[in-house]
């Protein structure tokens, strides 16, 4: 943020007082919005195809996004977004508030999913990826499958 003040030779000019500190989930709530960056690589797409022959690791699919820092994002940025506007925004806001207070190094939206790595929030992490599965995620599957090039 830059503000127009004296500095301090006297002058006048802008003063850079660095960036605009991010809202309180905890009052405000936050909408996580569509995710707008690249999808998954060729290769993470590749990968994830093989997870369905016979003997692949019951932790290939996961192993294959978490390899590609994109696939990653996108897949979480879209289920929050998509899962959110299907009803468990209220559920998100408790968890991002939880992580604001506990994890203020981490940043808003899909970011904030490193705080419950961290072991913080289980509850509230727990109690949202609950309405995720009550069936909110059903009609964002094909939002979803764009990450992968899908429709």
């Amino acid at each position: 943020m830059v503000a127009d003040d004296a500095t301090l030779d006297g002058s006048s000019g802008p003063i850079d007082t660095g960036p605009l500190p991010l809202p309180d989930p905890c009052v405000s709530g936050e909408t996580v919005p569509p995710y707008e960056g690249p999808g998954c690589s060729g290769t993470t797409v590749a990968c994830l195809a093989s997870c369905s022959e016979p003997g692949a690791s019951p932790t290939c699919t996961t192993e294959c996004i978490e390899r590609d820092p994109e696939c990653r994002m996108c897949v979480n940025q879209t289920t929050i977004a998509c899962g959110n506007q299907e009803n468990c925004q209220s559920a998100w806001d408790t968890y991002a508030c939880c992580s604001h207070q506990r994890c203020s190094g981490i940043g808003p939206g899909a970011d904030r999913l490193a705080c419950g790595v961290l072991g913080e929030c289980a509850a509230e992490l727990e109690a949202y990826f609950a309405c995720l599965d009550s069936g909110a995620l059903l009609p964002c599957q094909d939002e979803v499958q764009r990450c992968f090039g899908g429709p």
